[in-house]
């Protein structure tokens, strides 16, 4: 099966579980829904080769690696091609992941 089918499939899992329980899911349940979010976000906090799924074409940056340089660098994917600042063509990317969620500061509770 796909990947991107697979994150789909547990992310309908994991929505069934809450529709199904409600405001009040038991232990047993909650359980089962953070095992299957942790899942998803497993899958999709990895390198993606190039050869298995480009990004979506947008200027917003995601993280590669560059055979070239042997390092990551911060590349856009946009017609095509990957971008590496303001230079087409100077990278060589053959992995790819998202840039993680933002910082957002822990409050206690």
């Amino acid at each position: 099966m796909e990947l991107s089918k697979t994150v789909d499939n547990l992310r309908f899992m994991a929505n069934e579980l809450k529709r199904a329980h409600g405001e009040n899911p038991n232990h047993e349940t909650l359980v089962r829904i953070r095992t299957l979010e942790n899942a998803i976000k497993e899958l999709e906090e990895r390198w993606i080769p190039c050869s298995e799924r480009l990004p979506d074409e947008s200027l917003n940056s995601v993280i590669g690696w560059d055979e070239y340089r042997k390092r990551c660098c911060f590349v856009q994917y946009y017609c095509g091609r990957w971008i590496f600042g303001n230079d087409v063509g100077s990278v060589k990317i053959t992995a790819w992941m998202p840039l993680p969620e933002p910082y957002t500061e822990q409050t206690k509770g």
